[in-house]
């Protein structure tokens, strides 16, 4: 029963792993209006208005790609046929287990 204990978190964190559909993702701390934002392969880049001085308020921009590869895909996959198993397999053991009286 320990075993099977085990087996439930393993898969529901590994589900929860390869669950997101967002291959990256940046949390950027904005102070000034940024009049454009700039996205690379590898970094971001915000270009601000001259004109424009500091604010009191800020604001945090979440910028997030989408998209996933290959090896992502089957693993998604892998996840949840792992999740299916796991289910179909406490729900053998469990319902075949006889009450002690």
């Amino acid at each position: 029963m320990y075993f099977w204990y085990f087996l439930v978190t393993d898969v529901s964190i590994f589900d929860n792993l390869v669950a997101a559909p967002i291959s990256r993702s940046w949390t950027i701390r904005v102070s000034r209006r940024p009049s454009g934002v700039l996205l690379d392969q590898s970094r971001i880049r915000i270009a601000t208005d001259q004109g424009s001085g500091y604010s009191r308020t800020c604001f945090y921009v979440v910028i997030s790609v989408h998209g996933i590869s290959r090896l992502y895909a089957i693993a998604q996959i892998a996840a949840k046929g792992s999740s299916v198993a796991v289910f179909a397999f406490g729900t053998a053991l469990f319902s075949s287990r006889r009450p002690r009286c």
